[in-house]
């Protein structure tokens, strides 16, 4: 049964979008965080992720911390996080996957999770999302999107007190007959092919800046606070009328159409440990959901 469409894949990827791993001999690169300038605090695009970087990540799901409050010489201490999860991400040309192609604009790409290709094109100026490929519906049946407008991940360089809006989207056409549980409940008799749009409205604050502890040690970081507004639209074009919204079906399609959801996210950056350190996602209520986190170098 489809829950959510596209979105399921997407959430997540943000983070995954990692930074790249620092030489040693950088001023930044100590945990004493000794510091000869008034430069302020900063991530550019050459502390973010290319190919053949790697990212080794842990998820707590019940943490028992706060994300604290707004301004400078902030302190997290997520010391007593717990290791539920654990995920590897491995960085690579798009060329390295047989459908690459398929997202020229991209210039590096990574495997979310759950057999998902992201495909990023990243610049001195920023890093976007252009497209993914995979299960994204979570109903056994592959499709690629190429966002556009592509989704914003990063402008170059950011630091505390900065923030961006960005609003992107992808549209897929697919033939009813090529996803099975769709011909098995005797769809492909009334409609010949589906559409699936979403709509993704991104707002962004480098609202802190302070000193991060995990369980892998303790970092000069800057955090940010990101909320997305998620629209899915699924359509149908039948037989006998043309295109129109997929009304509810029993047993397959059982949720609103279109559906809107939030998402909302605190992620901490440091230059010393090379990727994005930690993240929590804030639910409903205001309350920490889980905390996603770098557990190994």
């Amino acid at each position: 049964m489809i829950k959510k469409i596209f979105s399921i894949a997407i959430i997540g990827s943000i983070l995954l979008t990692g930074c790249k791993k620092k030489d040693t001999s950088d001023d930044n690169n100590n945990n004493n965080n000794t510091t000869t300038t008034t430069d302020p605090y900063k991530m550019s695009s050459g502390d973010f992720a290319e190919a053949g970087d790697t990212v080794y990540l842990a998820t707590d799901s019940v943490p028992n911390d706060s994300v604290g409050s707004e301004g400078k010489d902030q302190t997290w201490d997520f010391s007593n996080l717990t290791i539920e999860t654990e995920q590897t991400i491995i960085y690579k040309s798009p060329s390295s996957y047989s459908y690459g192609s398929d997202f020229p604009d991209a210039n590096l790409a990574y495997d979310q999770g759950n057999g998902i290709a992201v495909f990023v094109n990243k610049s001195s100026e920023r890093s976007e999302i252009v497209g993914m490929y995979g299960d994204l519906t979570g109903q056994g049946f592959i499709v690629g999107v190429n966002y556009n407008p592509s989704q914003l991940v990063y402008n170059f360089p950011f630091t505390y007190d900065d923030s961006y809006d960005n609003t992107s989207g992808f549209e897929t056409t697919m033939a009813v007959k090529e996803v099975p549980e769709l011909v098995a409940l005797g769809l492909d008799a009334i409609a010949d092919s589906f559409r699936i749009k979403q709509q993704n409205i991104l707002s962004t604050n480098v609202d802190a800046e302070g000193s991060i502890t995990i369980p892998l040690g303790t970092y000069k970081a800057i955090r940010e606070y990101r909320e997305e507004v998620i629209t899915d639209s699924i359509f149908a074009h039948f037989l006998f009328g043309g295109w129109m919204l997929v009304p509810y079906i029993q047993g397959y399609f059982e949720y609103a159409n279109p559906q809107t959801f939030t998402t909302k996210k605190y992620i901490w950056y440091a230059q010393e440990i090379g990727y994005p350190l930690a993240e929590a996602g804030i639910d409903s209520l205001g309350g920490v959901s889980y905390i996603t986190y770098v557990s190994a170098k």
